[in-house]
């Protein structure tokens, strides 16, 4: 038997009693299982039912086993997506299901409310066949697409096209017409949402649908025309909704183009004010201060530094506003309302009192909204259970990439982290795929990195926390 032989035997036997699918997922990797064994394809079908592998590595075990009807395969992905699993995880899944997969992706960029990705994934495997699937359902039908289903409406007509701008034109303040004619990438988008009728409206709900539609439109190619005409924008709208907007786009375009940067540096002066050379900290009078706290922007930013720098400005009956404005702040991020920036600022200022908010508010939120929240307060507070074990009860709840990220990244001893993790997985007291995807991601992500010292101490607790996921699925979770 040759050492390679040896090693995949060693890992299958492994995988058998595998306790949160690391080893089967290694193997179904690197193609040395296709789970053959009736026993194989039902612990495989069970581990990807309870969220302990992910779709894609289901199908992609399946699918290798000689014979096998890929409809069967299709309907069990069906399956898991009514379970709780990611539709566009599922999605990506039938991608390997040749003829089957595809038509399934097609079926759901027709009847669903939303394709999530499927006409995306259905590109990739027929330009030709997406591109009819979503005409019909844009053009004919007139239903909504989301970003992920963007690219075949790169390929309709001119005529689809125009009847699409039409609809946009009758419709101006329609954010969802604005975007899918943006994303045509078609040069009649371009002209119709950089008319002035549209981006210089009075009513500013309509110029902002129409930015919306020239960042669905410019994407990421290089439109520098573009680019000057919003950093206008960033300076000239009246309305404080379209310059945040118009600055939001152009600190996206700046990641990318260079000439981005230059232009986006002529508007972000420190405190973006006419006499703000002139004015230092001690002479800043306290209600200037408070309007630029309350003044979305470089003003607010530089508001922010300088409390911060200085937190004497909080102090007394003359910090009294500030201290209002300041808690007016917190609270609108406490509601997911404000971003990053602000979690890191308003950390720094109020302390402990306000990451403890921040944790409270991230275990109780239901809606997801707190997930900009989440991340960010993993980031400017490492080394605090609390604070993780809040952030693997969101990520968990709200599954996300970012939030998944989050957990493996997160400052904190890995075997601490490993501990609140498998708290998660012992405490369900019902099925829940997608939360258990994300907290078992973020083990095996330790186990293979971080926990070579910890793995024999942990095993057993793993193996146990995987054995009871498992026991809370129905017993008709292992057919295909």
């Amino acid at each position: 038997m040759t050492r390679e032989r040896k090693v995949t035997e060693g890992l299958r036997k492994l995988a058998a009693g595998d306790d949160l699918g690391w080893y089967t997922t290694l193997l179904i990797d690197t193609g040395a299982q296709s789970a053959t064994e009736p026993e194989a394809v039902a612990r495989t079908i069970r581990m990807g039912a309870a969220g302990l592998l992910d779709a894609t590595t289901v199908a992609r075990a399946l699918v290798r086993i000689e014979g096998v009807d890929t409809e069967r395969v299709v309907r069990l992905l069906d399956r898991m997506a009514a379970a709780g699993h990611s539709r566009r995880e599922v999605w990506q899944a039938m991608y390997w299901c040749g003829e089957p997969g595809a038509a399934r992706l097609e079926r759901a960029v027709l009847e669903e409310p939303d394709p999530d990705g499927a006409a995306g994934l259905l590109a990739e495997l027929d330009l030709d066949r997406a591109v009819q699937a979503i005409r019909l359902r844009i053009v004919v039908d007139d239903r909504p697409v989301h970003a992920a289903d963007a690219r075949p409406l790169q390929h309709l007509t001119d005529t689809d096209v125009a009847v699409l701008a039409g609809r946009y034109e009758e419709d101006p303040a329609c954010l969802s017409k604005a975007q899918i004619l943006g994303w045509t990438e078609h040069h009649l988008a371009r002209d119709l949402l950089l008319a002035d009728r549209h981006l210089y409206h009075p009513d500013h709900r309509i110029r902002q649908v129409a930015l919306h539609g020239l960042r669905a439109y410019c994407g990421r190619r290089a439109e520098p025309e573009i680019d000057k005409l919003i950093i206008g924008l960033i300076t000239d709208d009246p309305a404080p909704e379209v310059r945040l907007l118009a600055r939001e786009t152009m600190e996206t375009r700046s990641m990318i183009f260079p000439w981005a940067r230059e232009l986006l540096a002529t508007v972000t002066s420190p405190m973006d004010l006419a006499d703000a050379a002139s004015t230092t900290p001690g002479e800043l009078p306290i209600d200037t201060l408070v309007s630029w706290l309350t003044t979305t922007g470089p003003r607010q930013r530089w508001a922010l530094t300088l409390v911060e720098t200085m937190p004497s400005m909080l102090a007394g009956d003359t910090g009294a506003a500030v201290r209002r404005a300041i808690d007016t702040l917190a609270e609108r991020t406490l509601r997911g309302e404000l971003g990053a920036e602000m979690v890191f600022s308003l950390c720094a200022i109020l302390g402990p009192g306000f990451v403890d908010r921040c944790v409270t508010a991230m275990k109780n939120d239901t809606t997801g909204k707190l997930h900009v929240l989440a991340v960010s307060l993993s980031r400017a507070v490492p080394n605090d259970e609390d604070v993780f074990e809040a952030l693997a009860i969101h990520a968990g709840r709200h599954p996300r990439p970012l939030g998944t990220g989050a957990l493996t990244t997160y400052q904190l001893d890995p075997v601490r982290r490993a501990h609140h993790l498998l708290a998660r997985l012992e405490t369900m007291t019902q099925s829940a795929p997608e939360s258990v995807r994300v907290w078992s991601t973020a083990l095996r992500e330790l186990q293979s990195q971080q926990l070579a010292q910890a793995t024999h101490q942990l095993r057993e607790r793993m193996a146990a926390a995987g054995n009871y996921v498992l026991a809370l699925l129905p017993s008709t979770a292992s057919a295909v």
